[in-house]
């Protein structure tokens, strides 16, 4: 079934948690489309790209080559660093500084203030904890925490 507005209009998913795949993976069911949105104050390298349902908040810097994946969420003032790939459904909070070279896995959730190092690897289904300073990779399905970060909690599903 096609709704009434399905063929003319387009949609956001803008709930912070990763969770709103389920939500969204819902709406695409009815043939709506999502747009991708990028405020005029935020600046994204003519090299990089933006997937479909992707939001750019105002203050985001997106560096060269960078990928980000579909229906991720780029909150306020977060600096995303060169050569970098950001799987779909992530949520980067307000603040969160990624560096070049780094990759984070899809459904991941980084907290207000983080801070990813250089050659990085953050895993599916991660959260890492506002304020965390993530010195080393992180697996899948585990939460970290603190400067340097450590694993507080395995066996999660993003936040």
């Amino acid at each position: 079934m096609i709704w009434p507005f399905a063929e003319d209009h387009q949609v956001v998913c803008a709930i912070g948690t990763v969770q709103r795949f389920f939500f969204i993976k819902q709406v695409e069911s009815l043939d709506f489309r999502f747009a991708t949105i990028r405020h005029p104050g935020a600046r994204v390298s003519k090299t990089s790209t933006i997937g479909t349902g992707t939001i750019v908040s105002v203050g985001v810097v997106v560096a060269a080559q960078t990928r980000v994946g579909r229906y991720v969420i780029l909150n306020r003032g977060c600096l995303i660093g060169h050569h970098t790939t950001i799987g779909d459904y992530v949520t980067i909070s307000p603040g969160a500084n990624i560096a070049g070279r780094v990759t984070i896995g899809e459904k991941t959730f980084v907290g207000i203030g983080a801070t990813i190092l250089e050659d990085i690897e953050i895993g599916h289904h991660a959260i890492i904890g506002a304020g965390s300073v993530v010195t080393k990779d992180v697996p899948d399905n585990v939460q970290v925490v603190g400067a340097p970060a450590q694993i507080t909690k395995e066996n999660v599903q993003g936040r």
